[in-house]
């Protein structure tokens, strides 16, 4: 089952952080989502992420072109985060209510991309200034 159909029904998200990652050579980033999951939801095979319409994708069509953004939102999401973006193992394979997921973006982690710090900074000016 897709956690992200059961993140809808049964998981609440407390705390979501972003950060330059460490120990990358200067790539990526770790995007951290704090919450709370019933304890027996443990047995969790894949995981997948969505970013439903929100300020977030409003504030993209700001600095990018909106078919742009429509491409980009129907080719890469929902974006499979197991295994190669985090360990779930260390998120939700337990029988705990809390949990902390770590999604590493653009680090290089089990082969997927790399994006150096200075472009995701050249990026995250660029929606700034569209604000």
């Amino acid at each position: 089952k897709r956690l992200c159909d059961v993140h809808i029904r049964a998981t609440a998200v407390h705390r979501v952080t972003l950060r330059f990652a460490r120990g990358t050579d200067n790539h990526g980033v770790v995007l951290s989502v704090h919450g709370t999951k019933p304890a027996h939801l443990n047995d969790v095979a894949q995981m997948y992420m969505d970013l439903p319409p929100s300020m977030f994708w409003r504030t993209v069509e700001r600095s990018l072109p909106s078919a742009l953004v429509s491409l980009i939102r129907s080719a890469f999401l929902p974006l499979e985060l197991s295994p190669k973006m985090i360990d779930l193992a260390a998120c939700v394979n337990h029988n705990d209510t809390r949990f902390v997921l770590q999604v590493h973006i653009g680090t290089g982690r089990n082969g997927t991309h790399r994006v150096s710090h200075a472009t995701i900074r050249r990026q995250l000016d660029t929606v700034r200034r569209a604000q």
